[in-house]
């Protein structure tokens, strides 16, 4: 089974946890455009997230309590034909400044627009927001959360990589007898791997 080059990043990734380009380039023998593809790609899914400039942390999707949040938002913005962000706040549970975030990227998305405001109970006034037609068709997907885990073949060649880059396995009879359990490992997938 062949993996395509953003999934090959995706589970260098998974393994590394924090990740340089140039490493990734290296490591995989892959093309800089490759790689920067792969990692804009992965940024906008969720995959990866930039700490600073060339370095990236992985971020595993898992169902947590920001989904849960989400899947409400998505919620009462489908069943409110009109909504302000106040509203919308009340009837998540969530705050409005996290609120107002979300409608701030839903807004540049194009997925709302403005409607009109409306009179608040302390006289000032706040914006009334609507669904676009490209909003609707959008909150109606359901939200797929998946936690991803690493191949174990890669996993244990970047285990053996750090033991290896380590020096540990010169001096240390452990690491070395480590290093060789995991390449028999790798060496059996590999086998099963061009069986298949």
């Amino acid at each position: 089974m062949k993996i395509n080059i953003t999934d090959q990043v995706r589970q260098y990734a998974s393994v590394q946890n924090l990740i340089r380009k140039k490493q990734v380039q290296k490591d995989l023998n892959l093309s800089k455009d490759q790689v920067k593809s792969s990692v804009e790609t992965l940024c906008s899914q969720g995959s990866l997230k930039r700490i600073r400039h060339g370095l990236y942390e992985f971020c595993d999707k898992t169902p947590g309590q920001k989904s849960i949040v989400e899947n409400k938002i998505r919620h009462a913005l489908m069943i409110n034909p009109v909504f302000t962000a106040g509203e919308i706040a009340l009837q998540t549970g969530s705050t409005i400044k996290y609120i107002y975030k979300r409608l701030k990227y839903y807004l540049t998305e194009e997925l709302i627009k403005q409607s009109g405001r409306k009179q608040n109970i302390t006289g000032g006034y706040e914006k009334l927001w609507r669904l676009t037609a490209k909003g609707q068709a959008f909150f109606k997907k359901p939200v797929l959360y998946r936690e991803f885990k690493p191949e174990p073949i890669i996993e244990e060649t970047v285990s053996l990589n750090r033991l290896v880059c380590s020096g540990r396995v010169i001096c240390d009879d452990a690491a070395c007898k480590e290093a060789i359990g995991l390449c028999r490992n790798i060496e059996k997938k590999l086998k099963q791997h061009m069986e298949e």
